[in-house]
């Protein structure tokens, strides 16, 4: 049991994102065993596309900074907070940071959920860089996602000593190796995920249509998730005309028999569309891409997944032993392999076995193990 009550800062669902399921699955494991904690959800808006928006964004920043410090304020106190790579978020994040710790010295924890940092920390003015590294001197410990990923973090004010890896965990299902030959009457694909134009579900379309046509193989793949417009889109504004692209590939080249789209996936409907694919598909490259949740999900069903050399990825998905790992931006390569590892289902069922082998290294139990440890570590820490 904790000495300190937790003021536990973080974005919930909705949106269910990966950084959502994580934050809720600490909050739940805390609340289990019976931690002293208040919740405080991040006021959620999507990504700021225009000045009114921003404006509207910051108001609420402010307020929510506001409430923040009234809950936090007097008494010993742990803050967790989920870190953030917007120039917004780290703005709101840094008084909260410096409230908790210069005023009152509470102990801080601050949790990042994306894959690196240096990127975003470089391309900030040198004022917010100052701010940023003064800041995060005063929190106590800084969780990332694996240690592939410390070089990410290598800024000012962020020592090697202060971060902590800690994978993502997830609840793990009892599941089988999978079995796959091109005498199966139909081959099913999965994209779940947002979808986010560079975590790559428009590859994941065009690879169904080259599967379809030049490899003559029955496919189908289901999209699961909510169409998000972001700041890294190349050729897209908006969810409408994300929506309104995706729809006009589809019937352009003929795949309304092979492609079908879900929306979002919760409880039953998603362990049902997890335990039906042969193939998880997320050739990503987003920009705020860390350990995606849903590719531990595919490996603990036992499913081949499909995925790019990016992040944290290759900490789960290791090619040709957990999965297959290809090229950003290479829908022929997917459909190549996936080709390739039909022909061949002793290889497919190996795969399977090693995924499901692998995905015990990231179970809940492991997880929420880890971040007791920590918080047990720092509630001592004088």
């Amino acid at each position: 049991m904790l000495n300190r009550k937790v003021i536990f800062i973080g974005l919930f669902s909705p949106p269910i994102t990966g950084q959502s399921v994580i934050t809720e699955q600490i909050y739940a494991d805390f609340i289990s065993k019976r931690v002293q904690i208040i919740k405080l959800a991040f006021p959620y808006e999507s990504y700021a596309k225009n000045i009114t928006h921003k404006f509207r964004k910051t108001i609420s920043y402010i307020l929510f900074i506001i409430k923040c410090m009234y809950k936090s304020a007097f008494g010993c106190k742990i803050i967790y907070l989920s870190g953030a790579r917007s120039q917004l978020g780290a703005l709101r994040n840094i008084p909260i940071i410096l409230w908790s710790k210069c005023v009152f010295n509470h102990k801080v924890i601050l949790h990042f959920h994306c894959g690196e940092y240096i990127d975003f920390y470089q391309n900030q003015p040198n004022i917010i860089q100052n701010i940023l590294s003064f800041s995060f001197k005063y929190t106590d410990k800084i969780i990332i996602l694996g240690e592939s990923l410390r070089s990410l973090f290598d800024i000012p004010g962020i020592p090697p000593q202060k971060l902590v890896a800690i994978p993502c965990g997830i609840p793990l299902p009892l599941a089988l190796p999978r079995t796959i030959n091109t005498s199966k009457p139909t081959i099913r694909l999965l994209y779940l995920s947002n979808l986010i134009e560079s975590k790559g579900y428009f590859d994941v379309l065009k690879a169904v249509s080259i599967l379809h046509k030049d490899y003559k193989l029955n496919v189908r793949c289901d999209f699961c998730g909510t169409f998000f417009s972001h700041s890294d889109d190349q050729n897209t504004n908006n969810e409408k005309q994300a929506f309104s692209l995706f729809e006009s590939y589809i019937n352009e080249h003929q795949l309304k028999e092979f492609v079908f789209y879900h929306g979002s996936v919760t409880g039953e409907k998603k362990q049902n569309f997890l335990q039906l694919a042969d193939f998880f598909l997320l050739p990503t490259n987003y920009n705020s891409e860390g350990q995606p949740v849903s590719i531990l999900e595919a490996m603990s069903y036992g499913s081949v997944v499909i995925s790019t050399s990016y992040r944290a990825i290759p900490d789960m998905v290791i090619d040709n032993e957990t999965g297959i790992l290809v090229p950003y931006n290479n829908p022929t390569a997917i459909a190549q392999r996936i080709a390739e590892i039909v022909q061949n289902p002793t290889e497919y069922t190996r795969m399977s076995q090693n995924a499901l082998n692998h995905v015990q290294n990231f179970s809940i139990d492991k997880f929420n193990d880890k971040v007791q440890k920590l918080f047990k570590e720092v509630d001592i820490m004088p």
